[in-house]
């Protein structure tokens, strides 16, 4: 006896059933890859988000910097004219010659001197004039803005035979060496 079962489910019902089960697995496995490629560039642009950010910090701090540095131009220079360079040697001379003009004595530069190992600028020079006109020569000098060490100051009332005397005034004769300290040498 051929017992045959009834069939419960009909072929298009089961096809259906199929159809159904593999459009659901295929609409889930298009879910899962769609949440993978969306996570996958959140993170992407929470890396670009992160590196502009600190990017943004690094501009930030620059222009506070540019803005600091642009503040102390002032004080950078006033500072630069603390130090004398090899082109500020002959204005140097200059200057002293003119302090003595304006104390009323005459100043001769005997030498210049670069002492290379100790790198500071060595100038000898002698003065003539009067006493009073001298020292406040000496006062002026010691006022320039350099960092100087007077090695040798020797005035004396005796003038050497053979020196020229502007008037009768001048009886006073004073020798100097000073060393500039604050010299910066040319760097090579």
């Amino acid at each position: 006896m051929d017992k045959t079962r009834p069939q419960l489910i009909g072929t298009s019902t089961r096809f259906m059933i199929g159809a159904s089960i593999g459009v659901v697995l295929a609409t889930l496995a298009l879910a899962i890859f769609l949440w993978m490629n969306i996570a996958l560039r959140v993170d992407r642009a929470a890396v670009l988000l992160g590196e502009l950010t600190l990017d943004l910090e690094k501009e930030k701090r620059l222009s506070e910097l540019k803005n600091f540095v642009r503040g102390t131009e002032t004080k950078s220079k006033k500072l630069d004219g603390y130090f004398l360079a090899p082109s500020g040697v002959a204005p140097l001379i200059g200057r002293i010659e003119s302090l003595g003009a304006h104390a009323g004595i005459l100043v001769e530069f005997t030498n210049v001197l670069v002492d290379a190992d100790k790198k500071i600028l060595i100038l000898q020079f002698e003065t003539l004039g009067n006493f009073p006109g001298t020292y406040y020569f000496l006062s002026l000098a010691e006022t320039l803005p350099l960092k100087l060490s007077f090695e040798k100051v020797f005035i004396d009332k005796d003038i050497p035979r053979g020196v020229g005397v502007r008037s009768a005034d001048d009886t006073w004769r004073g020798v100097f060496s000073v060393a500039v300290l604050s010299y910066t040498p040319a760097t090579e």
